[in-house]
């Protein structure tokens, strides 16, 4: 697909290459035209992606194109793609998909599509695969890229085993915890329900596990890249650095100062906060339940 680029587009296939898109233009759907296409495409390439195993049916009519049942291999996984483009407004067409995709590479997706480093930028410092079932409605721009701020919609994603290691937030999370190990975490069984909403991605709370502990997830990222995530984490008192075990030997001497006998409990109640920016996040403990999930006792940290 490549040959029907413009000189200019087709100039720009060469830094494609190099892990960069070219720059798109918006593609007019004429009016005068009314058909139905049933495709198949053994292979093909656009931009940097290769596409392989395309077929479905393509209604081409009222100045817009309906994909149904369109079913593409890519990203080592398989997408099937229902949903219209429409361009009665060509200077702001819309789509409008509802999109089914199985076992996408997470590396590949990420270098692949622009939007998904706006949407997910932790998935940049993750190794896996995940599924995905994904409604959405969304104005695109000159490029052909969706305006985010336009964007509504949301869905379920779902991954079987993801490893992260190297992102700036999951190495404050390790000193947070005076723990090295939390710097390549290998998260496990991630059912996740998410929606766009005003220009930032929710998501709603969801259960992780991590090494020895359990966390439950929520909050929401901004598409300028602004974080507001909670994470109510169940730790192991023995994965603790000395920090935390010295302030929780603290806390439960003062609450024994009072005449009570608690003791040092397996496993305490810490919350974390994210915040910030994606190249800047802060990352700090909110409440700290030091007797555990059966305790009363709890200490806010500033």
């Amino acid at each position: 697909a490549n040959e029907f680029l413009t000189e200019e587009e087709a100039e720009a296939v060469e830094t494609a290459e190099e892990g960069n898109s070219i720059p798109l233009t918006v593609f007019e759907v004429p009016a005068t035209i009314d058909f139905k296409l049933a495709t198949r495409f053994d292979k093909i390439l656009y931009d940097n992606m290769i596409m392989t195993d395309v077929n479905g049916l393509l209604t081409v009519k009222d100045e817009g194109v309906t994909m149904t049942d369109f079913q593409i291999s890519i990203l080592q996984g398989l997408v099937t793609l229902n949903g219209t483009y429409e361009t009665t407004n060509p200077v702001r067409p819309t789509v409008n998909f509802d999109l089914d995709i199985k076992d996408f590479d997470i590396p590949q997706t990420f270098e692949t599509f622009n939007t998904v480093q706006k949407l997910a930028p932790i998935t940049e410092s993750c190794v896996g695969k995940f599924s995905t079932s994904l409604k959405f409605v969304a104005e695109l721009d000159e490029h052909m890229n969706p305006d985010l701020n336009t964007l509504t919609g949301g869905g379920r994603v779902t991954t079987n085993e993801v490893f992260i290691e190297g992102s700036e937030t999951i190495d404050k999370l390790a000193d947070l915890l005076n723990n090295d190990k939390y710097k390549r975490m290998k998260i496990e069984d991630v059912k996740a329900t998410y929606e766009f909403i005003d220009g930032r991605l929710h998501v709603k709370p969801f259960e992780v596990k991590v090494e020895k502990s359990t966390a439950t997830v929520y909050g929401s990222n901004g598409f300028d890249e602004t974080l507001d995530y909670t994470l109510d984490m169940k730790v192991p008192t023995s994965e603790l650095g000395s920090d935390i075990n010295a302030l929780l030997g603290d806390l439960l001497s003062l609450t024994n100062s009072g005449g009570a006998n608690f003791k040092t409990p397996d496993v305490i109640e810490v919350q974390v906060k994210i915040t910030g920016t994606c190249s800047d996040p802060k990352v700090s403990l909110g409440n700290l339940n030091a007797l555990g999930s059966g305790g009363t006792v709890k200490e806010q940290i500033v």
